[in-house]
C-alpha cells in the first residue's frame, strides 16, 4: 500500500490527474484486499455558509486545482491520500496537504463503503454527498 501511494503521488507531482473520488475508491479497494476496513472522509472549509477553496500546497502558485470538498480513503485513524504521498493520521491530513487544520469527516462508513464497492454504486452515492 505504501509503495502504491508513493508511486501515485509521484505521478501527480506536476499535475493532478483524475479526481479524489477515483483515487479514494482505488485506495479503498486495495485496503479491503489487505483486510482493512476503509471508510471515506471528506474535508471542507465552510465559513459563514461559504466554501473556502481547498488548494493543495504542492500546486500552489502553479495553476493547480481548487476544490470545495476533497475526499480521501481512510482506515482506522489513518488517511491514505496521494497528495500526501504517505500514510498520515487523518487528524493531520488537511494541514499537511492544504495548510489548514481542518477535520476529516466520515462521509461513507466502513459498512456502506464495502457495500458500494461490491455493487459498483460508489460514484453515484458520492455525487449525492457533494452538495450537502
Amino acid at each position: 500500500m505504501h509503495t502504491y501511494l508513493r508511486d501515485l503521488s509521484n505521478r501527480l507531482a506536476d499535475r493532478y490527474e483524475g479526481d479524489c473520488v477515483g483515487h479514494a475508491e482505488a485506495v479503498s479497494r486495495q485496503l479491503l484486499a489487505l483486510g482493512e476496513h476503509p471508510w471515506i472522509g471528506s474535508i471542507r472549509d465552510v465559513r459563514e455558509g461559504y466554501h473556502a477553496p481547498l488548494i493543495p500546497l504542492r500546486y500552489a502558485g502553479r495553476g493547480g486545482p481548487a476544490w470545495n470538498v476533497h475526499y480521501v480513503a481512510c482506515a482506522g485513524t489513518d488517511a491514505y491520500d496521494p497528495l500526501a504521498g504517505e500514510v498520515v493520521p487523518a487528524s493531520m491530513l488537511a494541514e499537511a496537504i492544504f495548510g489548514r487544520p481542518l477535520e476529516v469527516v466520515k462521509a461513507v462508513s466502513e459498512t456502506e463503503l464495502a457495500r458500494l464497492l461490491a455493487g459498483g454504486g460508489l460514484r453515484v452515492h458520492m455525487a449525492t454527498l457533494r452538495w450537502r
